[in-house]
Protein backbone atom coordinates (compact mmCIF):
# COMPACT_ATOMS: atom_id res chain seq x y z
CA UNK A 1 0.00 0.00 0.00
CA UNK A 2 1.37 3.43 -0.96
CA UNK A 3 1.53 5.97 1.88
CA UNK A 4 0.30 9.41 0.97
CA UNK A 5 1.25 12.63 2.76
CA UNK A 6 -1.75 12.36 5.08
CA UNK A 7 -0.74 8.85 6.17
CA UNK A 8 2.86 9.95 6.71
CA UNK A 9 1.75 12.94 8.81
CA UNK A 10 -0.54 10.72 10.87
CA UNK A 11 2.30 8.24 11.41
CA UNK A 12 4.62 11.03 12.57
CA UNK A 13 1.99 12.27 15.02
CA UNK A 14 1.63 8.75 16.45
CA UNK A 15 5.41 8.45 16.83
CA UNK A 16 5.59 11.80 18.62
CA UNK A 17 2.79 10.80 21.00
CA UNK A 18 4.47 7.47 21.75
CA UNK A 19 7.82 9.21 22.33
CA UNK A 20 6.27 11.71 24.73
CA UNK A 21 4.50 8.87 26.57
CA UNK A 22 7.79 6.99 26.92
CA UNK A 23 9.51 10.08 28.30
CA UNK A 24 6.71 10.56 30.81
CA UNK A 25 7.08 6.96 31.95
CA UNK A 26 10.73 7.59 32.72
CA UNK A 27 10.10 10.34 35.27
CA UNK A 28 11.48 9.12 38.60
CA UNK A 29 10.13 10.23 41.94
CA UNK A 30 10.81 9.46 45.58
CA UNK A 31 8.26 8.74 48.25
CA UNK A 32 6.60 11.65 50.05
CA UNK A 33 8.59 13.22 52.88
CA UNK A 34 8.88 16.25 55.14
CA UNK A 35 11.95 18.39 55.78
CA UNK A 36 13.19 18.85 59.33
CA UNK A 37 15.88 21.20 60.62
CA UNK A 38 18.05 18.88 62.70
CA UNK A 39 19.25 21.06 65.58
CA UNK A 40 15.96 22.85 66.27
CA UNK A 41 13.56 20.04 65.37
CA UNK A 42 11.41 22.50 63.44
CA UNK A 43 9.83 21.59 60.10
CA UNK A 44 9.50 23.33 56.78
CA UNK A 45 6.20 25.25 56.48
CA UNK A 46 4.73 27.66 53.94
CA UNK A 47 4.65 31.16 55.42
CA UNK A 48 1.07 31.80 56.55
CA UNK A 49 0.28 28.08 56.48
CA UNK A 50 -0.78 27.65 52.84
CA UNK A 51 1.36 26.82 49.84
CA UNK A 52 1.04 29.13 46.86
CA UNK A 53 3.03 30.78 44.10
CA UNK A 54 5.54 33.19 45.65
CA UNK A 55 4.93 32.00 49.24
CA UNK A 56 8.19 31.88 51.23
CA UNK A 57 9.25 28.81 53.17
CA UNK A 58 9.81 29.09 56.91
CA UNK A 59 10.64 26.88 59.89
CA UNK A 60 7.88 26.15 62.39
CA UNK A 61 6.94 23.62 65.03
CA UNK A 62 5.08 20.50 63.92
CA UNK A 63 4.43 18.76 60.60
CA UNK A 64 2.50 20.65 57.94
CA UNK A 65 0.91 18.65 55.11
CA UNK A 66 1.21 21.61 52.73
CA UNK A 67 4.97 21.30 53.17
CA UNK A 68 5.27 17.66 52.18
CA UNK A 69 7.42 16.98 49.14
CA UNK A 70 8.77 14.41 46.75
CA UNK A 71 11.90 14.65 44.62
CA UNK A 72 11.38 14.46 40.87
CA UNK A 73 14.79 13.60 39.49
CA UNK A 74 16.10 15.67 36.60
CA UNK A 75 18.86 13.34 35.38
CA UNK A 76 20.81 10.24 36.31
CA UNK A 77 22.51 11.97 39.20
CA UNK A 78 20.84 13.03 42.43
CA UNK A 79 19.77 16.48 41.21
CA UNK A 80 16.05 17.03 41.12
CA UNK A 81 13.08 19.24 41.93
CA UNK A 82 11.53 19.46 45.40
CA UNK A 83 7.89 19.25 44.35
CA UNK A 84 4.94 19.93 46.64
CA UNK A 85 3.04 16.64 47.03
CA UNK A 86 -0.20 18.47 47.81
CA UNK A 87 0.17 20.98 44.93
CA UNK A 88 2.41 19.38 42.26
CA UNK A 89 2.41 22.54 40.11
CA UNK A 90 4.60 24.11 42.81
CA UNK A 91 8.20 23.32 43.72
CA UNK A 92 10.90 25.00 45.78
CA UNK A 93 12.88 27.75 44.01
CA UNK A 94 15.48 30.24 45.19
CA UNK A 95 14.15 33.76 44.63
CA UNK A 96 14.59 34.46 40.91
CA UNK A 97 15.08 30.75 40.03
CA UNK A 98 18.58 31.42 38.71
CA UNK A 99 21.36 28.85 38.43
CA UNK A 100 23.56 31.66 39.78
CA UNK A 101 21.35 32.54 42.74
CA UNK A 102 23.51 34.36 45.26
CA UNK A 103 24.03 34.18 49.01
CA UNK A 104 20.92 35.06 50.95
CA UNK A 105 18.45 34.14 48.19
CA UNK A 106 15.13 33.25 49.83
CA UNK A 107 13.48 29.88 49.21
CA UNK A 108 9.84 29.95 48.15
CA UNK A 109 7.17 28.08 46.23
CA UNK A 110 7.08 28.77 42.50
CA UNK A 111 5.91 27.12 39.31
CA UNK A 112 8.07 25.45 36.67
CA UNK A 113 11.03 23.07 36.73
CA UNK A 114 14.20 24.92 35.75
CA UNK A 115 17.92 24.27 35.99
CA UNK A 116 17.98 26.97 38.66
CA UNK A 117 15.38 25.13 40.76
CA UNK A 118 17.34 21.89 41.12
CA UNK A 119 18.53 20.66 44.50
CA UNK A 120 20.03 17.51 45.94
CA UNK A 121 19.81 16.07 49.45
CA UNK A 122 23.00 14.55 50.85
CA UNK A 123 22.19 12.09 53.68
CA UNK A 124 25.86 11.88 54.69
CA UNK A 125 26.35 15.60 55.41
CA UNK A 126 22.62 16.24 55.99
CA UNK A 127 22.71 19.18 53.63
CA UNK A 128 20.40 20.36 50.87
CA UNK A 129 22.43 21.83 48.03
CA UNK A 130 21.27 24.16 45.28
CA UNK A 131 22.61 23.75 41.74
CA UNK A 132 24.70 26.90 42.30
CA UNK A 133 26.72 25.03 44.93
CA UNK A 134 25.05 26.90 47.81
CA UNK A 135 23.34 25.22 50.76
CA UNK A 136 20.13 25.66 52.72
CA UNK A 137 20.42 27.79 55.87
CA UNK A 138 17.91 29.14 58.36
CA UNK A 139 18.10 32.90 57.89
CA UNK A 140 20.53 34.24 60.50
CA UNK A 141 22.31 30.89 60.83
CA UNK A 142 21.09 30.02 64.34
CA UNK A 143 21.08 26.43 65.62
CA UNK A 144 17.73 27.16 67.30
CA UNK A 145 15.85 29.47 64.91
CA UNK A 146 12.47 30.70 66.06
CA UNK A 147 9.11 29.97 64.47
CA UNK A 148 8.71 31.87 61.22
CA UNK A 149 12.43 31.94 60.37
CA UNK A 150 12.84 32.02 56.60
CA UNK A 151 15.11 29.75 54.56
CA UNK A 152 17.97 31.00 52.38
CA UNK A 153 20.90 29.54 50.46
CA UNK A 154 24.51 30.27 51.30
CA UNK A 155 27.88 29.14 49.93
CA UNK A 156 29.03 27.13 52.97
CA UNK A 157 27.41 24.81 55.48
CA UNK A 158 27.99 24.11 59.18
CA UNK A 159 26.41 22.12 62.06
CA UNK A 160 23.51 24.61 62.22
CA UNK A 161 22.54 24.03 58.58
CA UNK A 162 21.66 20.34 58.69
CA UNK A 163 18.31 19.16 57.34
CA UNK A 164 16.87 15.65 57.20
CA UNK A 165 14.09 14.07 55.19
CA UNK A 166 11.59 12.37 57.49
CA UNK A 167 8.15 10.76 57.45
CA UNK A 168 5.15 12.18 59.28
CA UNK A 169 6.34 10.58 62.53
CA UNK A 170 9.75 12.23 62.31
CA UNK A 171 11.63 9.06 61.31
CA UNK A 172 14.38 9.58 58.75
CA UNK A 173 13.62 8.18 55.29
CA UNK A 174 16.09 7.03 52.65
CA UNK A 175 15.61 8.97 49.42
CA UNK A 176 18.78 7.97 47.66
CA UNK A 177 18.01 6.34 44.35
CA UNK A 178 20.84 4.88 42.29
CA UNK A 179 22.90 7.10 40.02
CA UNK A 180 23.97 4.11 37.96
CA UNK A 181 22.90 0.49 37.55
CA UNK A 182 25.10 -2.21 36.01
CA UNK A 183 25.95 -5.91 36.27
CA UNK A 184 29.09 -7.74 37.33
CA UNK A 185 30.21 -11.27 38.14
CA UNK A 186 31.15 -12.32 41.67
CA UNK A 187 33.09 -15.42 42.69
CA UNK A 188 30.92 -17.92 44.59
CA UNK A 189 33.16 -20.96 45.01
CA UNK A 190 35.91 -23.03 43.39
CA UNK A 191 36.33 -26.76 42.81
CA UNK A 192 39.46 -28.83 42.10
CA UNK A 193 39.69 -32.44 40.85
CA UNK A 194 42.90 -34.09 42.03
CA UNK A 195 41.87 -37.57 40.90
CA UNK A 196 42.51 -39.46 37.66
CA UNK A 197 38.79 -39.71 36.91
CA UNK A 198 36.08 -37.29 35.91
CA UNK A 199 33.83 -36.29 38.78
CA UNK A 200 30.48 -34.54 39.10
CA UNK A 201 30.69 -31.37 41.17
CA UNK A 202 27.96 -29.26 42.70
CA UNK A 203 28.15 -25.53 43.24
CA UNK A 204 25.80 -24.02 45.81
CA UNK A 205 24.52 -20.49 45.36
CA UNK A 206 21.59 -18.32 46.32
CA UNK A 207 19.31 -16.06 44.28
CA UNK A 208 17.63 -12.88 45.45
CA UNK A 209 20.02 -11.94 48.25
CA UNK A 210 20.93 -8.29 48.43
CA UNK A 211 23.37 -6.19 50.36
CA UNK A 212 22.58 -2.51 50.82
CA UNK A 213 25.21 -0.05 52.04
CA UNK A 214 23.66 3.38 51.54
CA UNK A 215 22.57 5.31 54.64
CA UNK A 216 22.06 2.05 56.56
CA UNK A 217 23.64 -1.37 56.27
CA UNK A 218 21.20 -4.13 55.40
CA UNK A 219 21.63 -7.75 54.43
CA UNK A 220 18.60 -9.77 53.39
CA UNK A 221 18.08 -13.27 52.03
CA UNK A 222 15.08 -12.43 49.87
CA UNK A 223 13.94 -9.48 47.78
CA UNK A 224 12.09 -6.92 49.89
CA UNK A 225 9.00 -5.02 48.80
CA UNK A 226 11.00 -1.82 48.45
CA UNK A 227 13.88 -3.36 46.58
CA UNK A 228 12.58 -2.57 43.11
CA UNK A 229 12.32 1.11 43.96
CA UNK A 230 15.84 1.29 45.33
CA UNK A 231 17.39 -0.78 42.54
CA UNK A 232 15.36 0.70 39.71
CA UNK A 233 15.30 4.38 40.46
CA UNK A 234 16.86 6.84 38.06
CA UNK A 235 16.86 6.32 34.31
CA UNK A 236 16.55 2.57 34.47
CA UNK A 237 13.31 2.52 32.50
CA UNK A 238 15.58 3.07 29.49
CA UNK A 239 17.15 -0.36 30.04
CA UNK A 240 14.85 -3.31 29.44
CA UNK A 241 17.82 -5.62 30.05
CA UNK A 242 18.21 -4.65 33.71
CA UNK A 243 14.49 -4.60 34.38
CA UNK A 244 14.04 -8.06 32.85
CA UNK A 245 16.95 -9.39 34.87
CA UNK A 246 15.38 -8.06 38.05
CA UNK A 247 12.04 -9.70 37.15
CA UNK A 248 13.75 -13.02 36.43
CA UNK A 249 15.50 -12.83 39.78
CA UNK A 250 12.22 -12.25 41.60
CA UNK A 251 10.68 -15.29 39.91
CA UNK A 252 13.69 -17.49 40.62
CA UNK A 253 13.76 -16.46 44.27
CA UNK A 254 10.27 -17.95 44.69
CA UNK A 255 11.45 -21.45 43.77
CA UNK A 256 13.96 -22.92 46.22
CA UNK A 257 14.63 -25.95 44.00
CA UNK A 258 15.97 -23.77 41.19
CA UNK A 259 18.35 -21.62 43.16
CA UNK A 260 20.50 -23.80 45.36
CA UNK A 261 22.82 -25.97 43.26
CA UNK A 262 24.45 -26.23 39.85
CA UNK A 263 26.10 -29.49 38.69
CA UNK A 264 29.10 -29.82 36.40
CA UNK A 265 31.39 -32.63 35.23
CA UNK A 266 35.00 -31.88 36.16
CA UNK A 267 37.78 -33.71 34.30
CA UNK A 268 40.97 -35.17 35.86
CA UNK A 269 43.29 -32.45 37.17
CA UNK A 270 40.87 -29.65 36.30
CA UNK A 271 39.95 -26.70 38.50
CA UNK A 272 36.91 -24.49 38.01
CA UNK A 273 35.43 -21.39 39.60
CA UNK A 274 31.69 -20.80 39.94
CA UNK A 275 30.67 -17.21 39.14
CA UNK A 276 27.29 -15.55 39.70
CA UNK A 277 26.03 -12.40 38.03
CA UNK A 278 24.70 -9.63 40.27
CA UNK A 279 22.88 -6.37 39.67
CA UNK A 280 24.77 -3.42 41.13
CA UNK A 281 23.23 -0.02 41.77
CA UNK A 282 25.67 2.75 42.67
CA UNK A 283 24.28 5.36 45.02
CA UNK A 284 25.27 8.71 46.46
CA UNK A 285 28.98 8.84 47.39
CA UNK A 286 29.57 5.63 45.38
CA UNK A 287 27.93 3.32 47.90
CA UNK A 288 26.22 0.27 46.44
CA UNK A 289 23.27 -2.07 46.56
CA UNK A 290 23.82 -5.51 45.08
CA UNK A 291 21.33 -8.20 44.10
CA UNK A 292 22.35 -11.78 43.25
CA UNK A 293 20.68 -13.06 40.05
CA UNK A 294 20.03 -16.62 38.75
CA UNK A 295 22.75 -16.29 36.10
CA UNK A 296 25.77 -18.47 36.95
CA UNK A 297 28.65 -20.05 35.03
CA UNK A 298 31.78 -22.16 35.55
CA UNK A 299 35.10 -20.77 34.35
CA UNK A 300 38.66 -22.11 34.39
CA UNK A 301 40.92 -20.82 37.16
CA UNK A 302 42.47 -17.53 36.09
CA UNK A 303 39.53 -16.54 33.86
CA UNK A 304 37.62 -13.50 35.15
CA UNK A 305 34.31 -12.91 33.30
CA UNK A 306 34.41 -9.23 34.30
CA UNK A 307 37.45 -8.63 32.08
Amino acid sequence: MRLNKTNISFTLIILIIVSVSNLSAQVKRTKKFYIKHETSGKYLHPSGGYAGKGVDLVLFDGVKEEASFYIEYADEGNWGYLVSSSKPSLSIHPRGSSINSGDGSLLSFWTGKLLGSQFRINPETKTIEHKSGRYWHPSGGSDMPGNGTKLVIFKTYNPNTKFIAVNRNGKEVDLQLPTKVSTRWKKVSSKENNTQLSINITGEYSVGTFNRTTTTNEKESTISAGMEGSMFGIGLSASAEFRNLFSETKESAKDETKKTTEKYELGPGQSLVLWQQELVSTHFNRKETTLSTPNIKWEKVGVNPNN
